[in-house]
């Protein structure tokens, strides 16, 4: 007797997550990946648990970066760069030193307050980076001393500025500006505007500012 062979049914393939999509599953990923790296630091920070706390499988994770470090790499040069865009396209259109430091320094306090661990994570994990994506970075920072340079050494010439020594001077605003992320807390009780206040006096101070 034959038996009679019953016809498979053809298998279904699993429904794609809604939310899946590429350009929402890397944004979901570095920003897990930044809060995973803000609480362990980077050296402890594993893809097993980056890909956990994505709702991804590990290897997924390998379709938006080959390594670990390539991982770092990816995330500070984002960050950098969304930076940079913002601090260009708030000074744009303004030739007035005084004005464009006055914007500088405000933009740079607020991203740093609001965007506090990314902040966090692209000043000190720069340590963390292969010594080639380490000097791809540090040239992308040196962007944001070379724009603060050009407005000191214009209001300098304007006669709005008086410095002794304009290399030291911008290293030194940029290093209040970039510490931010340090030490400033959401939950704490400085209002960001009132940070922003004080550091526009502040580094209106350093530069004996004519027109505070």
């Amino acid at each position: 007797m034959q038996r009679r062979v019953r016809a498979s049914k053809p298998r279904e393939r699993p429904m794609r997550t809604v939310g899946s999509s590429r350009e929402k599953t890397w944004p979901r990923i570095r920003t897990k990946g930044i809060d995973l790296i803000c609480k362990t630091g980077f050296e402890r920070m594993n893809l097993r648990k980056l890909a956990k706390e994505s709702g991804i499988q590990v290897g997924s994770l390998y379709n938006y970066f080959s390594s670990k470090d390539e991982f770092l790499y990816k995330v500070i040069c984002e960050i950098m760069s969304d930076l940079l865009a913002t601090i260009e396209e708030a000074i744009e259109g303004t030739s007035n030193p005084v004005e464009r430091l006055r914007i500088y320094v405000r933009t740079m306090v607020v991203w740093h307050c609001e965007r506090r661990k990314e902040a966090y994570v692209s000043h000190n994990e720069l340590k963390s980076l292969p010594k080639a994506g380490y000097n791809e970075v540090r040239s992308l920072r040196k962007r944001f001393e070379i724009i603060l340079g050009d407005i000191v050494e214009k209001g300098c010439a304007s006669g709005d500025f008086t410095v002794a020594c304009r290399p030291v001077t911008v290293v030194a605003i940029l290093n209040m500006l970039t510490s931010i992320s340090e030490w400033y807390r959401p939950s704490g009780a400085l209002r960001v505007e009132l940070i922003v206040d004080t550091y526009e006096k502040l580094i209106g101070n350093m530069l004996l500012l004519k027109h505070q």
